[in-house]
């Protein structure tokens, strides 16, 4: 079942690699695409159709604009058309935050009606905390399904206590549970209440047979997901920011395009430089395109920072770059001709052993040792080994390589990215 987890804690990115299809990542320090919580709203029925799992990480948020996150979301969600109903279960970890027992406020009542009436819509609620008695309870009766673990808290056992109805030997039991160890009861479990042991995540049955029949349906490529949505945002921007309308301090990327009196062709546009490097790696790929993310590596950036897909943005507005299948991008005839003004075009090795050359000694070495061992992937023990670098220098240089969208990550163990790896087979 596809999900979407508002997380305000920082610790659901590494969801991505647990999944077949991966995960996108929304803000935060990993985010693979920048969306307000109106983006992710007004853009929703793209994640419903895709069906693609979300982490929405909003721990560097404030208080009340994570709540506001929570609020915006739910609510978009309860409000979709029946067309676009999908089995979705929406997480929110520490819930205490959103739903307090002692004070009402907007998420609250979203988390609330969610409970209440998500089931009909496809959407299942998980929320967790660790002070259960710091949750509203109009938000605990609506739940079906009571996980408790440990419960070191006197006030919060009590509360426990008073909702399974435990003896007060039980209740007390519960501070002595291990990890994984919990008291369970409903539908998924038995009405019955029972201690068990979580062994891996599990989900329960939708009680909804179209829903459920849903479950079958394809999973779009993350990928075509993230360009689907990328290319509504910049439809979007280019709309609300046409050509000789641009307000006085807007932003510097479309005010480079501030030249309207002349044909589409025939402008002259003030290129920044990072739309030039952009469109000299365009043209040095030629007109078959390349995906964004190696785009990124050969101007020496990633593809979730704010210049390079303003830049990209712009150059897209400007009708120099077009978007092709997938997330590539290829220069337009008006682009080729721009590029070929300049001085001549560095091919993509060229590129390539520029950006290797930027790189210090030690990066170098890591560099070289995963580049050897592809398509296989090393832990930290084996990059040392073969390296000769100490704990510090290794994971200093994996930090820069991951930084540089040079590395990917899973389960401890780092190789080559694919956006890299096309690169280097130009």
């Amino acid at each position: 079942m596809p999900f979407i987890v508002l997380d305000s804690v920082g610790e659901f990115v590494s969801l991505r690699d647990a999944t077949p299809n991966g995960v996108l990542i929304v803000g935060g320090e990993e985010s693979e695409i920048e969306l307000s919580a109106d983006d992710m709203a007004n853009h929703l029925d793209i994640i419903m159709k895709t069906r693609i799992s979300v982490v929405i990480d909003i721990s560097l948020l404030s208080d009340d604009a994570q709540a506001e996150w929570v609020t915006t979301l739910l609510t978009a969600m309860m409000k979709l058309p029946p067309a676009l109903h999908q089995p979705y279960l929406v997480v929110i970890d520490e819930v205490q935050r959103f739903a307090r027992q002692s004070k009402s406020s907007k998420s609250r009542d979203a988390i609330e009606r969610v409970a209440k009436q998500g089931r009909k819509r496809g959407v299942t609620l998980l929320v967790a905390t660790q002070r259960v008695s710091d949750v509203s309870k109009s938000l605990t009766t609506q739940t079906r399904n009571h996980l408790y673990g440990r419960v070191t808290d006197a006030v919060d056992r009590k509360r426990v206590r008073e909702e399974l109805g435990l003896t007060s030997a039980m209740a007390t039991s519960l501070q002595h549970f291990a990890n994984g160890e919990f008291l369970a009861r409903g539908p998924a479990v038995g009405e019955t209440l029972r201690k068990i042991r979580i062994a891996e995540p599990r989900s329960g049955k939708l009680g909804n047979d179209h829903l459920i029949a849903k479950l079958r349906d394809p999973i779009t490529l993350l990928a075509d997901a993230v360009a689907a949505l990328r290319e509504r945002l910049m439809e979007k921007t280019a709309a609300s920011h046409p050509l000789g309308e641009q307000p006085a301090g807007d932003d510097e990327a479309f005010d480079r395009l501030s030249n309207e009196a002349a044909p589409r062709g025939h402008r002259d546009f003030d290129l920044g430089r990072q739309e030039l490097e952009l469109l000299e790696a365009l043209a040095a790929v030629g007109r078959r395109g390349i995906e964004r993310a190696s785009l990124a590596l050969m101007v020496h950036s990633t593809e979730r920072r704010t210049s390079f897909q303003s830049a990209l943005t712009c150059l897209l507005a400007a009708g120099m770059a077009a978007l092709g299948a997938g997330s590539r991008v290829r220069i337009s005839p008006e682009g080729q001709t721009v590029a070929g003004n300049g001085a001549r075009i560095r091919s993509v090795p060229e590129r390539l052993a520029v950006l290797k050359v930027a790189h210090g000694r030690n990066e170098s070495r890591v560099f070289a040792c995963l580049a050897a061992a592809r398509p296989g992937m090393l832990d930290l023990a084996a990059i040392q080994d073969r390296t000769g670098l100490g704990p510090r220098q290794a994971k200093t240089a994996l930090k820069q390589l991951r930084r540089d969208g040079w590395l990917a990550e899973t389960r401890g163990k780092v190789q080559l990215s694919r956006a890299l790896l096309r690169l280097m087979a130009f």
